[in-house]
Order: C-alpha cells, then structure tokens, then sequence
C-alpha cells in the first residue's frame, strides 16, 4: 500500500497524464459561419439535409424549425408534437422529407416543401429518441426507450 502512494504522488509531482492523445484536433479555429438564435427552449436534436440546403432542429417547445444553411433564415416551423422534439433526419433520396422523432412517442413525417405533416407513425410505447431514413429513402427507423427499434 505504501508503494502506491509513493506511485501516486510521484505521478501527481509530475503533472497530470494524458492517456488519450486528440490527434485531429484542429490547430486553428474556424469562423462562425451561420448563427441561428432565437429559440425560447433548448434545441434537442438538428440535422443538416443531404444536399446541405436546409437545417432542422428540434426543441423543447414541441416546434421543428427548418432553416436555410447558407442565409440563416427560417424557412418553417413545424407544429404537431405534444412534447420535445429530440430526434430528426432528412431522407437522402428527397430533400423535402423530413421525419422527427419526440417524446410523445410519436415519428412525424414532414414535407418542408408543402410545410405540411404526412404521416404520423404510431407504435412505440415509451419516448421516441432517433430517427433515420435508409439510404434509398422508403424506410424509416426510429429507436425508442421502449427498448425496440421500428422500421416503417
């Protein structure tokens, strides 16, 4: 025992240990390029469209908001959950699709174009907390804390 605490003090009369080592880590730091403040309530979940056109984020206050990426600006707000937004993703073969994911245990899809709700997908039992689209874009899949994962 004696032994360790020599060892521990002699590591602390070194300065700390870095046992993992950021070996990416950007020397320079970038400018904000776009700066999209304003929401009343915690943002919980955003997501970049595949084309890298719009941003959608999901809050507290129940609203997906979509921007534009490059100017910033609102482009709609999605109303429709009862409770947090916390999950969303666009699907890579339509841009315009939007699926969301929420704690009233709901997936919503959306067409941004249209600002109008498609469907609303029913079948977990507890939160929903992340959505995804497949890569060819017919499915959706949504995880949930009822321990089951649903492909629509």
């Amino acid at each position: 025992a004696i032994e360790a605490l020599k060892a521990i003090e002699a590591a602390k009369s070194n300065g700390p240990k870095h046992w993992i080592k950021w070996l990416n880590k950007p020397q320079d730091v970038d400018r904000c390029l776009v700066n999209m403040s304003g929401f009343g309530e915690p943002i919980m979940g955003c997501c970049f469209s595949p084309d890298g056109k719009f941003v959608a984020c999901g809050s507290r206050d129940r609203v997906v908001r979509v921007f534009d990426s490059h100017a910033g600006s609102e482009i709609c707000s999605l109303r429709g959950h009862t409770h947090w937004v916390v999950a969303c993703a666009f699907s890579a073969s339509n841009s315009q699709l939007l699926a969301t994911g929420s704690w009233d245990s709901t997936v919503k899809i959306w067409d941004i174009e249209t600002r109008s709700l498609l469907h609303t997908l029913t079948g977990h039992s507890r939160r929903v907390s992340c959505v995804a689209f497949s890569h060819d874009g017919k499915f959706v899949l949504s995880g949930s804390w009822d321990c089951s994962f649903i492909v629509w």
